[in-house]
């Protein structure tokens, strides 16, 4: 089942007229891009020890964004993931 994305009631606007892909002229810095925003959600079940557990470690660690937090650790791991399982030309046993 497709589901919706969630509704934004603002949205972002290029400043000073320019549009949102244009690149800066010669001699001017380059604009950071604007954060896209995030508007699928992913939801998943604990244990109360997985809920416990990830309490501990937000604790221990003074991480107050459960969110970005959540996010960039699963993230990180898929693309850790990808760069262990990139196509080599020659088996690991073989180039040792």
């Amino acid at each position: 089942m497709k589901r919706k994305p969630i509704s934004r009631s603002k949205k972002a606007h290029p400043s000073r007229g320019q549009s949102a892909n244009a690149r800066p002229s010669k001699g001017q810095p380059s604009q950071r891009s604007q954060p896209q925003p995030r508007n699928r959600r992913l939801v998943c079940l604990l244990t109360e020890e997985e809920e416990r557990a990830i309490g501990r470690h937000l604790k221990k660690y003074k991480i107050s964004n459960r969110s970005a937090w959540v996010r960039e650790t699963l993230l990180r791991a898929i693309f850790q993931k990808r760069l262990d399982d990139y196509p080599t030309l020659f088996p690991e046993q073989e180039m040792r």
